[in-house]
Formats: structure tokens, C-alpha cells, sequence
């Protein structure tokens, strides 16, 4: 049996996804059969699978790759692999039903048990229809190498709005063995406009109703925990370290690791935090890690790139000084003004004069009815389908300019700096 999930400062340990090697497990007896149900054999004790609680993701899995995979002479390193494992799979199925194919996780928070295939053939049918759309600048890779690169990467997501989008992004384009999340909040509906697909089990407990002690906050969850939920039930080879919160004190620990936690490769900046922001950046530059800040602007999405891994000696910010950002910020918390002054100074100003909603917004031009920053989902989403990009690209040796705005309302893009 091998824990996967890797987790700090947190409380959501149940989660953790229990792998078993599937003909190891019943070789040894640590899973067997009892009429249509699944016996597993946990330090805790017995633990018997209903068939309502068992998925066999394996016939999804192989007919999918047996589909996606090409037969022709450039996909033929993956497709005789593939073949040698599909003979297998049909062995077992012929013999048992498969059950010696692949692995068995059990997920203890919902006592559910799924068959899935070997970790090399999920992470392969979870990336065979990317095909060789992400390659290195000069196209000399294979897909080997390039595999290999991405496994490497790192990312270290502090804010889990947006986040989770950025996140997702991420781990489709590129799968990392390792990521890193972290965020203290809790989940809203209020959230459902810019995160696709929350629902009900997302946003609260089964079973908890508010009273009089508990206020109104009983029972929702936390944000980290809904990311990392849902994606170990489709990945449960992803190492996920997750963090309730950055602060002071831990804020090194999440960019450098430390034991078998790995140090991150890429810092992506989307909370809404402004001491976390600073924090974040200075501890980046500090250990020498590239930081992304993305913003999402009404319509725009704002990327800004702090090369502190090739450049140790960069601003926090593009296009203004540390002791001129460190100014605003200890203003920002004095006024909403001070709190756009600082947001300008963090990620240019022309946010606020662009003639967009937006700008109008914050600026008292148009009325607003919400009394934080506001967004839209599409926004979110493009924010986050760019950030995944951008992560695969970089890791690959592409360079981006050091600030861009994608503006879909004028049709516009902006850059400021040079390549990095």
C-alpha cells in the first residue's frame, strides 16, 4: 500500500487516496472478493466495498487509449507499449475479471473503492489527446524528454479562486508528478460564477444544518480541500501538498519544501491577500524561483512575470521600486484608494483607465451592487487556460515578455519589458 498524497498544516488527511498494486493485493490477500463485494484489509481494520462503492475506471481507460493512440510509424513507441499492456489486461480479464490488471485506491472519505489502470497508462490516457501540441522552442524533444521535463515541474499556488482554474489548467496540460495549493478560505456559491462545475457536495457537508451556536458558516468547506478532492478522484498518483494558508512563518517551507516535500519550480501568485502578495514575492526572489501574477480585470487577463530565477536582483514588481511599492502598501490598508494605488503599483495602472467596465467600476463611474473586486467566469477561465499555457511554454524554453494584458473587448495586446 503507498500514500500518495503528501499534506502540511492541514486537516484534510482524509482524503489521502490508499494505492494497492492490483495482483500484489490479492496475491497477498490485502483485497479479496466476497460475493460481488471487495474486502480491503486497512491497518484500521476490515473494510468491505459494496458493488454501489466500487468504479472500474479500466475499461474507460484502455478503450479510450486504444482509440487515441496512432498505429502509424510516429506514435509507435507508445503504441507497442500500449499493446503489451492491452495483452495483459485481457489476460487478467479473461482470468479474474481483471481484478490482477492495474491498481485498486480507496478513497477513506467516501469509503469508495476504484480500479484504475497502471499509473503509466492513466497518466498517458489522461495526456494522449494533448498529442504534440506542447513542444520544446526548436522541436527536438521527443515525447519522452518532454515528459520528463514536465514531470519536474513544480507549481505553488497561493489563492484558490481563480486558482483552481490556473490549477486545473496546469495538470491537464503538462500532469507534474507534485503541486502545491494553498488557501484559508472557504467556498460560497457566490464563487459558482467563476469556478466551473461547483456543486452542492463542493460547497458543503452532507449533514450539517446552522443553529444558533454555529452561525452560518457550519459546514462549508474549505476551498484546498475541493481542489484536492476533486483532483485525486480523477488523478490519484498526484502528489498534492497543501497549505491552510501562508503567513510569515511558513511561507519559506511552501516555496522550499523540505523532507519529501519537493521545492517549488514555479510561484503563481492569485490571492487576494496583499500581505501574502508581498510575502510571496520576497521569498521567491530570495530562493531564486520565477513568480507569475496573474489578474483577471473585468474582461482583461493580466500576466506579470518576476524572473527571479535568471535576474536575483529583480524588482518585486515590474516598473517600480521596492521602496515605492513597499510605500503603497503600507497605505493600501487605509482606503480603498489605497488599495487600488497599491493593486496599480503591483500590476500597472492601466487597468484603471483602459474605458472598460471595469475601470468605470472602481473608478465610481458605474455604480456597483457587490462589495469586493468584481469578476466574470470567462475572465477566470481564460486567465486560467493562459496560465496553463504559459507553465507548459516556460518549463519547454519559451519566453513572455515581462507584463501582457489580453484585452478580448478592444481586440488588444499589450506588452511591457523584455522576454524572460
Amino acid at each position: 500500500m503507498i500514500d500518495r498524497l503528501g499534506n502540511k498544516d492541514n486537516s484534510i488527511g482524509e482524503l489521502t487516496p490508499r494505492i494497492f498494486d492490483a495482483k500484489g493485493a490479492f496475491d497477498k490477500g490485502q483485497i479479496t472478493l466476497r460475493g460481488e463485494s471487495y474486502i480491503i484489509k486497512l491497518p484500521e481494520g476490515e473494510k468491505e466495498i459494496a458493488p454501489d462503492h466500487f468504479y472500474d475506471l479500466l475499461p474507460a481507460t484502455m478503450f479510450g487509449l486504444n482509440q487515441a493512440l496512432v498505429r502509424a510509424e510516429s506514435g509507435v513507441k507508445l503504441r507497442e507499449f500500449f499493446q503489451h499492456e492491452l495483452t495483459k489486461f485481457g489476460t487478467s480479464m479473461e482470468e479474474n475479471r481483471g481484478n490482477t490488471f492495474g491498481v485498486f485506491v480507496y478513497y477513506p472519505r467516501d469509503e469508495e473503492l476504484v480500479h484504475f489502470a497502471p499509473r503509466r497508462l492513466h497518466k498517458l490516457a489522461l495526456l494522449a489527446c494533448n498529442s504534440s501540441l506542447l513542444m520544446d522552442v526548436e522541436r527536438k524533444l521527443d515525447y519522452d524528454q518532454i515528459r520528463n521535463i514536465f514531470d519536474q515541474v513544480v507549481p505553488a499556488i497561493a489563492g484558490l479562486s481563480v486558482g483552481s482554474n490556473i490549477g486545473w489548467s496546469i495538470i491537464e496540460n503538462i500532469r507534474p508528478n507534485a503541486i502545491k495549493v494553498s488557501d484559508p478560505a472557504l467556498f460560497k456559491l457566490t464563487n459558482a460564477n467563476r469556478i466551473v462545475g461547483l456543486g452542492y457536495r463542493d460547497l458543503v457537508m452532507a449533514g450539517n444544518k446552522a443553529d444558533s451556536s454555529a452561525v452560518y458558516l457550519y459546514g462549508l468547506r474549505e476551498k484546498r480541500e475541493v481542489f484536492t478532492a476533486n483532483i485525486l478522484a480523477q488523478d490519484p498518483f498526484m502528489n498534492i501538498f497543501s497549505y491552510k494558508g501562508i503567513d510569515g512563518g511558513n511561507v519559506g517551507r511552501f516555496l522550499a519544501g523540505g523532507a519529501a516535500e519537493p521545492k517549488a519550480t514555479i510561484v503563481i501568485d492569485v490571492c487576494d491577500s496583499l500581505d501574502v502578495k508581498m510575502q510571496l514575492a520576497q521569498e521567491a526572489r530570495k530562493q531564486g524561483i520565477r513568480l507569475l501574477r496573474f489578474s483577471d480585470a473585468g474582461s482583461t487577463v493580466r500576466v506579470d512575470i518576476r524572473p527571479f530565477d535568471t535576474n536575483p536582483t529583480a524588482p518585486l514588481a515590474y516598473g517600480i521600486s521596492d521602496e515605492d511599492l513597499n510605500d503603497l502598501f503600507i497605505k493600501a490598508g487605509t482606503s480603498e484608494t489605497g488599495f487600488y494605488d497599491f493593486a496599480a503599483g503591483l500590476i500597472g495602472k492601466d487597468f484603471l483607465t483602459r474605458g472598460d467596465e471595469f475601470g468605470d467600476l472602481i473608478t465610481g463611474k458605474i455604480s456597483k451592487h457587490y462589495s469586493s473586486v468584481p469578476q466574470i467566469g470567462s475572465t477566470a477561465l481564460m486567465t486560467g487556460g493562459i496560465a496553463g499555457e504559459i507553465v507548459a511554454r516556460m518549463a519547454l524554453g519559451f519566453r513572455y515578455p515581462e507584463r501582457f494584458v489580453m484585452d478580448p473587448v478592444n481586440l488588444k495586446f499589450e506588452s511591457w519589458g523584455e522576454p524572460v
